[in-house]
């Protein structure tokens, strides 16, 4: 967020104050140094990749969406590329899994029904660990 004298945001100016204090009052050099934050990851070179690629389009495909759909449009098509992800994954990954699951790629996996035996189990284990105290204090 720009200010109201430079164009700066603020930390710019926190930053120069803080050179300007180390040179002028305590005498010390500083040398800056530019380091790359993120060379040589796949994600993050790719992510680059695409965004120079987008600055070259002329025209960007714009669809309109109701601000109140727009939540649910972004959920399905991000649903939709995940799976067609896992899918293309899942040719060697995880390929036996995948080749007994039957439902869906997205959908919740096989253990899904221990979720209420855990809960289960949870709440005779506090029932139990209830009833030793009680018996702890009457004897």
């Amino acid at each position: 967020m720009p200010d109201g004298c430079g164009g700066h945001p603020p930390v710019i100016y926190s930053i120069k104050n803080s050179f300007r204090s180390l040179l002028l009052e305590r005498g010390m050099p500083v040398r800056l140094l530019w380091v790359p934050g993120h060379s040589g990851i796949v994600g993050n070179e790719r992510a680059d990749g695409l965004a120079k690629a987008a600055l070259s389009l002329t025209d960007a495909s714009v669809q309109s969406c109701h601000y109140k759909s727009f939540f649910s449009s972004f959920h399905e098509s991000i649903g939709r590329r995940a799976c067609r992800h896992i899918i293309q994954d899942c040719t060697n990954k995880g390929k036996r899994y995948f080749d007994r699951k039957v439902d869906p790629v997205l959908a919740k996996p096989w253990f899904r029904c221990l979720e209420s035996f855990w809960v289960n189990l949870k709440e005779s284990l506090f029932l139990t660990d209830f009833v030793l105290t009680l018996q702890y204090r009457l004897f």
